[in-house]
Parts: structure tokens; C-alpha cells; sequence
């Protein structure tokens, strides 16, 4: 196997290099170390610098070239067929967290677990019609986890499931009516009246299959339990056309084959005694919604019909550029942030600093007579589409002992011919103010302005960069094309270290930014039916008290906003508790991962003046997705 660095900059680790196999479905089914050492593959060029007198001046000159690597696996232990071989570099940190990023390389075949395919190997023979399957394995299955009954939270007759909705069971012969959890299973004992209801509350357009993963006691329990799910009933053993037995196995219901409607939102399914006068007991191990079914086999594929369509799964696309928090060691960011260029080859030390995460990049003036020095970062291939994005964000310090403001020059790289883009003349950026509102600061010339003691997050949206002036003999109106943010390949800071020897600059956080999305401005709304409709009561305890309705006199922007109001009925006393949830989002209004938060216009009218305390969540489809504000936090009041 042969890799290619065709960035400025080395692997500064010797992370390890990992080979594995999947079978047809996509499923990862082996995988083995090498011994591989990623740090000898060196940068196929690297920068010069003037001193050099490279006749020609080019900018860079050829270095390393690409690094062959084998290996031998004597015994796989795989079955015959095909499989996709694929590699990944493994981050050390993937064994403690699962944030933990992974390597990207240029090539588009890699899904998001870091694993890169490599292609297609046949393992021994393969039985007739046989043919490859198609060159990219498809991507692995949803998977939306209800329940898996592990004892967190504990079971009790009214708790919460993985999706941190409300379940709850009742009428079962043990654990006092709500079944117990023993073995990391569910064990309902059935008779007259038992039911278990666990809420969804979602849209489940995504999967098309629920699968419970359930055993019995004596075993053919399928017909003795109802399953109940989008106003459809029917057993076990009607819906999934499977049977119990006494070990564990999976029960797959197709749910549109079944007549569940999934265009709507589902609410819960529930689990009954289906015949009176039954009784048994049944072990419920998982229950998950997915839109394709994977068994446990790992064996390969022979005619490369595989249940699906396959589709590229990409690498994504760049939110947060670089946060700092994997460099080990001064060395190591030293060898991520290169000098590019200075007239004192040096002259700026770059180190690792405390910054808004653990770790920031720190500048500081190592050469006090500098005239300039500029820093750059290589983009990975992977992240080098910025088009999606509206701007560039980083948390910035400047720290000095002469309470002088600093200059930082910001460049972005891009493959064009004179690719350079810095900071427009006369331009702003914005910073957040201590009131959570973003303010414009102006450049000085064509330098972002770092008060002293400034610490906090600046934005510089795309048009304000402009193509160096320089790469024009300094003329800047001969140097007039826009930026195109779709191929960005470095990332620079420059400054002049002679004009600041007492100043300490650290950059933390560098992320790309999106423009406010508006999610809901009410203004659609024809009537107060049509607002309740989207906006329903999720739960009460007691006796309804809030009215949602349409209020055409407090808004902010638009003509119209939601008002929550409390109007208990006649006679009777308000509910202590109202959870009010919008239906579901849909489409790009799923995808939050290019914001920094969520805001919102809120007024709160009192006639006698009193406080009102919000609770604010967001359910998301993950396993425990509920997530709310935490505890004695400050809101930001913009």
C-alpha cells in the first residue's frame, strides 16, 4: 500500500495504523494492528524561504515522496466471499471518548469512524452467479435506541426510557405490577390487563423497521403479546412473522409492510397480553428503530446485491477547524503551525497556551528586531470546503505588560493563482459583547485590532477578505477577485514582532460560522388551531391550564408570536406542571451542528411583576436524547 502527503507538513505522531474488513452490508467485522509508522510519510513539498536563494523563488520545492507499507495476516478466520478492506489511523483518544476526531485523508470513500476503503478482496472461493459487490461498501445502519434496559435509569412502574421519554408498565405478576430488570433484560410476567407503554414522540420517517430482541420462558409467546404501534395492533408474532423461543433472538418488523403509517409523528408503542385469561413470561433485552436490518454474520458477499443502494458516505464537512487539544507538546503544534515566511527565520515562538478549551496556540516575540513573520496551519483536504459556512470564527487573548492593542494580519490560503486573501483595508470584524450581542469592530488598515487585554471570540465573514494586494506588486484594484471559500488550504497569522515584545496573543477555537437560521417566526400561523397543531401539550398533571394562542401585540420581528397564558378551568386549580413540545422539525432544520446555540425573543408579562421560571430542552434522536439547561446556569439575555 502506498500513502501520499501532499500537504506542507509532517504526521507528528506514530499513531496506530489499523487494517479491517467489511462484508458486504458494510458491517465492520475484523480488525487487525500493523506496525505500521505513519510519521515516514513525509510532505510530498515543503515551503522555502528567502534565505535560501532558491534560484527562481518558488514558493515550495519538492521534499518527500510516497511511502510504500505491507503486511501479511496469515489466518483472517473470514468466511469465503468479498469484502471491502479498509484502514484507519487510530487517535489514542477514541479509548476514552467518543468525541475523540478522526483522521481524514483526501480520498472521499471514508465514513465517518475514520475507516478509509481500500477496495474489494475476495477471501477463498466464491459461490456462483459470483461478482464483486459495488466498489463502496454501504453506509452502516440507523440505529434509534428505545430501550436497552441496562438499569440507567432504573426500572420502576413510571420511568424514563433511552430516548429520556416517559415509560411505564403495569398489571405484571412481578416487581410489584412493573416487571423487574434482571441479567441487563426487562422480565415481564404477564396476566390479565399487563401493559407496557414507552413514548417515541417523533417522526420516524428515517427507519422503516422496529426490531425487539426479546426470548420467552417456555418459548411461542409471540401470540400471547400485542404489539401496538402508530394505531396499529397486532401480535408479536402477526407483525414480525417470527417466533419466540427460549434463547434470544431479534424480532424485525417491517412497519410500512404493516400498515404503519410513518409519515406521522409516532407517539409510543405499548406491549398487552393479547388473549385473556394468558399467562407467561417474556425477556426483553433491547427494543431499537433502524432503517436497515444487519445480522450478526460475517460473511462476505458474493453478487454484490447487497439490501441497499449503496452511497459514498464522504467525510463530511468542517465546522470546528481546530481546537488544540491534540497536540501533545510544545514540538508538536510547532510542527502544525510553521513559519511561513519571516524576515528573522524564528522570530516568533509558538507554544502551546491556556486558552478557552485546556490548550490554545501561543504566540510570543522571540526576535525583537523582526520586521514580520506569519504562521500557517495546513487545512486537511478533508475540511477544506468552507462553502457551506458564512465566515471564520476564533477565540483570540492579547495579553501585554504595556497595555498596547496588537495587529494580527489573518490570510486564508487557497490553490488558485495568487491564492492569497487577507483582511480588506478599512474592513470589520465582530465581537461578542459582554450582552451576548454581536458588535462590529474596525480594522486597523488591514489588520484585525486585539485590544489589550481583550479575551473572546471574533467573527470575519467572507467579505472581508479580499486577494492580496501584494501578489500584485501592491496594486490592489489589479487584485480583485472574490474569494471563493470551497478550497481553503491554509490558515495564516502574521504580525510584526519588533512592534510587540511585550504582547502574548493565543488563538483557541478556530470554526467556521453560520449566519442565524430561523427555525420558527410564528408568522405562518393563520389561526390559533393552526398554531396548536405544531405547538401541542406534551404532558399536564393535572386539569388543562395553558392556553397557546396567537398574540399579535407582543412580537419582536414579523407580526405575530406564540403567548403562553394560564387559564385554569372554572372552579378548579392550575396544573403544577405544563410541558409544551413543537411537532418535530424536518429536513435541513434537523441539522443543528453549524450553530453555537439556540435563541430566542422572549417577554414576560406580570401584572404584579413576578419572575417566571422557563424550562427549555431539546430532544434529539440519540439513546438518553432529552437534553436540558443545566442547573444554575445564566441564560444570555441579548
Amino acid at each position: 500500500m502506498i500513502i501520499q502527503n501532499n500537504g506542507v507538513a509532517p504526521f507528528s505522531y506514530p499513531w496506530k495504523v489499523r487494517l479491517g474488513v467489511k462484508n458486504a452490508s458494510g458491517k465492520l467485522v475484523k480488525q487487525w494492528d500493523t506496525t505500521w509508522d505513519i510519521t515516514k510519510v513525509q510532505p510530498a513539498q515543503i515551503r522555502t524561504y528567502p534565505e535560501w536563494n532558491v534560484p527562481g523563488n518558488p514558493k515550495y520545492v519538492p521534499f518527500g515522496e510516497p511511502y510504500y507499507f505491507d503486511t501479511t495476516i496469515d489466518d483472517p478466520a473470514l468466511s469465503d466471499g468479498y469484502y471491502y478492506l479498509v484502514m484507519k489511523v487510530v487517535n489514542p483518544l477514541e479509548a476514552i471518548s467518543s468525541k475523540a476526531k478522526q483522521v481524514g485523508f483526501a480520498n472521499a470513500d471514508q465514513d465517518k469512524e475514520g475507516w478509509l476503503n481500500l477496495g474489494t478482496v475476495l477471501m477463498g472461493d466464491c459461490a456462483s452467479p459470483c461478482s464483486p459487490p459495488p466498489t463502496t461498501p454501504p453506509p452502516p445502519p440507523t440505529k434509534l435506541l428505545v430501550d436497552n434496559y441496562d438499569g440507567t435509569p432504573a426500572w420502576s412502574a413510571s420511568t424514563q426510557n433511552d430516548l429520556n421519554q416517559w415509560t411505564g408498565s403495569s398489571n405484571f405478576a412481578n416487581g410489584n405490577g412493573a416487571g423487574v430488570v434482571e441479567n441487563g433484560a426487562l422480565a415481564l410476567q404477564y396476566q390479565n390487563m399487563s401493559r407496557l407503554e414507552t413514548n417515541i414522540g417523533r417522526n420516524l420517517a428515517a427507519t422503516n423497521k422496529l426490531v425487539i430482541r426479546a426470548k420467552g420462558a417456555a418459548g411461542g409467546e409471540e401470540s400471547q403479546i400485542n404489539l401496538t404501534i402508530g394505531g396499529v395492533t397486532k401480535t408479536l408474532g402477526q407483525f414480525s412473522g417470527d417466533t419466540l423461543t427460549t434463547s434470544y433472538k431479534d424480532l424485525v418488523i417491517d412497519l410500512p409492510a404493516k400498515g404503519v403509517d410513518l409519515s406521522q409523528t409516532i407517539w409510543s408503542i405499548a406491549l398487552a397480553q393479547a388473549t385473556w385469561n394468558t399467562t407467561g413470561t417474556i425477556y426483553i433485552d433491547e427494543i431499537y428503530f433502524t432503517d436497515k436490518y444487519e445480522t450478526d454474520t460475517e460473511t462476505g458477499g458474493g453478487n454484490g446485491n447487497g439490501p441497499d443502494t449503496p452511497t459514498n458516505p464522504g467525510t463530511g464537512t468542517p465546522g470546528l477547524i481546530e481546537d488544540f487539544e491534540s497536540y501533545a507538546n510544545d514540538a508538536a503544534i510547532g510542527q502544525a503551525w510553521t513559519e511561513a515566511w519571516s524576515d528573522k527565520p524564528g522570530s516568533v515562538t509558538r507554544a502551546l497556551g491556556q486558552a478557552s478549551g485546556s490548550k490554545g496556540l501561543r504566540l510570543s516575540v522571540a526576535t525583537a528586531d523582526s520586521e514580520w513573520a506569519n504562521i500557517i496551519h495546513a487545512i486537511p483536504q478533508d475540511k477544506r470546503d468552507w462553502s457551506r459556512y458564512d465566515g471564520l470564527s476564533f477565540w483570540v487573548n492579547n495579553t501585554t505588560s504595556d497595555s498596547k492593542d496588537f495587529s494580527l494580519n489573518v490570510a486564508l490560503e487557497t490553490p488558485v493563482t495568487k491564492g492569497e486573501f487577507g483582511l480588506k483595508d478599512g474592513g470589520s470584524a465582530y465581537t461578542l459583547a459582554a450582552d451576548g450581542s454581536w458588535r462590529a469592530a474596525a480594522f486597523n488598515g488591514a489588520s484585525l485590532n486585539v485590544p489589550a487585554g481583550f479575551s473572546g471570540v471574533v467573527r470575519i465573514p467572507w467579505d472581508q477578505f479580499v486577494q492580496a494586494a501584494w501578489q500584485c506588486d501592491g496594486d490592489q484594484a489589479a487584485c480583485a477577485a472574490a474569494l471563493d471559500p470551497s478550497e481553503i488550504d491554509g490558515l495564516q497569522f502574521g504580525f510584526p514582532p519588533k512592534g510587540y515584545t511585550q504582547n502574548v496573543v493565543t488563538i483557541d477555537d478556530i470554526a467556521l460560522y453560520r449566519a442565524d437560521r430561523s427555525l420558527d417566526s410564528f408568522d405562518t400561523y393563520a389561526d390559533d388551531a393552526a398554531l396548536q397543531n405544531v405547538w401541542k401539550i406534551d404532558w399536564e398533571d393535572g386539569d388543562p391550564s395553558v392556553l397557546r394562542t396567537l398574540d399579535k401585540t407582543n412580537v419582536a420581528n414579523g407580526a405575530q408570536a406564540m403567548k403562553l397564558s394560564v387559564v385554569p378551568p372554572s372552579g378548579k386549580p392550575a396544573s403544577n406542571w405544563v410541558n409544551i413540545k413543537r411537532a418535530a422539525f424536518t429536513g435541513t432544520d434537523t441539522d443543528w451542528t453549524d450553530y453555537e446555540g439556540l435563541t430566542f425573543w422572549l417577554n414576560n408579562a406580570s401584572p404584579s411583576g413576578k419572575s417566571m421560571d422557563l424550562n427549555v430542552a431539546l430532544v434529539t434522536d440519540a439513546s438518553k436524547g432529552g437534553v436540558f439547561l443545566k442547573s444554575r446556569r445564566r441564560r444570555q439575555v441579548l
